[in-house]
Parts: structure tokens; C-alpha cells; sequence
């Protein structure tokens, strides 16, 4: 959210951190230093994109909730029509 790129495990539920270049992924902490000069390295690259997907992630979180409390409310409508 605030532009800063993460090193992160490389577990799959993280591969989007990868995927997005949102920061760098490792399997073993021996690999810190060399993703820490990586993300040094490109820094202005990493907090443009870093930026860039938090914009896009909230966005997508506002389109999800509201797409839920749209169903949630069509059910509850759907109740009162049917019980009255």
C-alpha cells in the first residue's frame, strides 16, 4: 500500500508477489541479501508497481464487496416478496 516491495516465501499463495513484481519471492533465507540487492537494485521500478497493484487490489476489494452485499441484499428482498 505504501509503494515498499516485500521479500516473501515462495509459497504458492504468494506467488502473486512475483507474478505482479510487487517484490521477490524466496525458498530459503540464505536468499535475503541477494533479493534485498535486487529490490535495491530496481527500487523505482518495484515502488511504481508496488503503487500501481495497491490501487488496483482496493479497487477490486470495493467491486467484490459491493457485489456481495448486492447478492445478500436480492436474497433478503427475495425473502420479504415471498413471505408476504
Amino acid at each position: 500500500m505504501c509503494g515498499s516491495p516485500v521479500i516473501a516465501s515462495s509459497f504458492d499463495s504468494l506467488r502473486f508477489v512475483s507474478q505482479e513484481g510487487i517484490g521477490v519471492q524466496v525458498r530459503h533465507p540464505a536468499e535475503i541479501p541477494a533479493a534485498i540487492q535486487e529490490l535495491t537494485r530496481n527500487e523505482r521500478a518495484y515502488r511504481e508497481k508496488c503503487l500501481s497493484f495497491a490501487t488496483h487490489e482496493v479497487m477490486r476489494e470495493q467491486q467484490s464487496w459491493d457485489a456481495l452485499v448486492t447478492a445478500l441484499s436480492n436474497k433478503i428482498d427475495l425473502r420479504k416478496a415471498t413471505h408476504n
